[in-house]
């Protein structure tokens, strides 16, 4: 794709060929990745089950703590009618400019450990977008 567009008039169909080839295969990779989590999770006791969820849930408080800490009064400002965590994410996003430095430097730095921990995991940048 990158030599593709690198062309001073790039070919739009052969971009958007080589695009939905891209695009089928991570969605290949991204079923593949799902069929293997669920017969992991067949395997699994419900103690096991249950020990995977409460790291999960730890690790995700941990990742968060920094960010409600950081930003929660400034999502309170100007965010006052938004329900659930991806209206007030896009409403701290509309109003990028006016968080405070330490909120969005909370912000940036849950990017970076987003990329850092989904670099090659197709549909797995959860903070990419903010």
């Amino acid at each position: 794709m990158h030599d593709l567009l690198s062309q001073e008039n790039p070919d739009e169909a052969a971009v958007m060929q080589q695009a939905e080839a891209i695009g089928q295969a991570e969605t290949e990779l991204h079923k593949h990745r799902i069929g293997a989590l669920i017969k992991i999770r067949a395997m699994l006791t419900d103690e096991q089950r249950a020990e995977l969820i409460r790291i999960r849930e730890e690790t995700r408080s941990q990742w968060l703590q920094p960010l409600i800490e950081s930003c929660e009064s400034d999502v309170d400002r100007f965010c006052p009618d938004a329900e659930g965590p991806w209206s007030r994410r896009g409403c701290a996003r509309d109003h990028w400019e006016e968080l405070a430095p330490d909120c969005r430097d909370a912000i940036e730095s849950a990017r970076e450990r987003a990329r850092r921990s989904h670099r090659g995991k197709p549909g797995r940048r959860a903070m990419d977008g903010f």
